[in-house]
């Protein structure tokens, strides 16, 4: 059976200063043996920076 997660934050989270990789997303993914995953940038930074949306889409 595929298992996507459906829902992970990517990028700077700003309130907490931390940055979620794209590389550490992918490790995630691979060590839980998750076929793909939809990413999401945290609410606060997407608010913040309109341009973090087009980062997510590539």
């Amino acid at each position: 059976m595929e298992i996507i997660d459906s829902h992970m934050h990517w990028g700077p989270l700003v309130t907490l200063g931390i940055k979620v990789t794209t590389e550490e997303l992918l490790h995630q993914a691979k060590t839980r043996s998750l076929e793909g995953i939809v990413i999401f940038p945290f609410p606060s930074q997407a608010l913040a920076d309109e341009g973090i949306n087009d980062e997510v889409s590539r």
